[in-house]
Order: C-alpha cells, then structure tokens, then sequence
C-alpha cells in the first residue's frame, strides 16, 4: 500500500511550493489557482507540507533503510 501512496504524496506536498507569476505583484499555486502564493494560507499550506514533506518523503526511506541494514545484520 506504501508503494501506492508514496508517489503520490509526495507530488501532492512539494507541489504547495510552486507558484506561477500573474502579474508583477500576483503569483498563484500552480496546482490551485484559487490560492494566491501571498497569502497566509498559503504559508500554513507550506508549513503543512514541509512537515510531510519530512516525514514521508524523507523519513519513510531512512525508516525503511534502517529495517533492511538491521534485518540484513540480524540475518
């Protein structure tokens, strides 16, 4: 089931951080042109992801590396 999500989770999460310029003082999220890249919620946004971003993008392989180095010892 990992195998399933982890792609798309990770897309989902670092794409809160591209934004698309529309104007000389406007940008907006490229995956949802309802947020703009200037307001607060799009900081929380960030915020949000980034945590995801570290838990699942890079923590699950460092998790999952270390259960293999450990049962491969162990072995």
């Amino acid at each position: 089931m990992v195998f399933f999500c982890y792609p798309t989770i990770c897309i989902v999460s670092f794409a809160a951080f591209i934004c698309r310029a529309m104007g000389p003082n406007t940008s907006i999220l490229e995956s949802d042109d309802q947020i703009r890249c200037e307001d607060p919620s799009h900081e929380a946004l960030q915020g949000v992801s980034g945590v995801v971003v570290a838990l699942v993008a890079f923590g699950l392989p460092v998790v999952f590396s270390y259960i293999l180095v450990k049962s491969a010892r162990d072995y």
